[in-house]
């Protein structure tokens, strides 16, 4: 059985875009958007101890930025002048590289590898609730 030390990933994005918004009829209006930016993604230091042996497997923490991009279509059906019904889904999506990572294993001789490693992050929201307008 392995146990494994270690935090949370932890992503901050940073996005410029444009929206579009249009009026089906008084009481229905359709969005759709588009954006791009940088994701700042960190992984924490992780370190797997097999529990009877004590054998290890340790990587570094990492750090990458990473090319950000999303796109969303949304809808508001309005029940009043200034309160309305939104439904909204975004797709958000990045690729982050980290390279020359180094991960060490002691069973029970110590050894290490130099990797690099790709991984595809992405996210579909689907959200809705009540609105007010001011």
């Amino acid at each position: 059985q392995w146990n494994m030390d270690g935090a949370n990933w932890t992503a901050l994005g940073v996005q410029l875009g444009l929206m579009y918004r249009y009026s089906i009829s008084e009481k229905l209006t359709l969005e759709v958007r588009g954006s791009l930016g940088v994701n700042s993604i960190s992984l924490p230091h992780i370190k797997l101890i097999e529990q009877y042996s004590q054998r290890t497997v340790d990587r570094e923490s990492l750090h990458t930025f990473a090319f950000l991009y999303s796109a969303g279509i949304g809808a508001k059906y309005h029940i009043r002048s200034n309160l309305y019904v939104p439904v909204v889904v975004d797709y958000i999506g990045c690729q982050a590289d980290f390279k020359d990572v180094e991960t060490t294993y002691s069973n029970p001789h110590r050894s290490s590898n130099i990797d690099n490693y790709h991984y595809f992050l992405n996210n579909i929201n689907v959200s809705t609730g009540l609105g007010f307008a001011f």
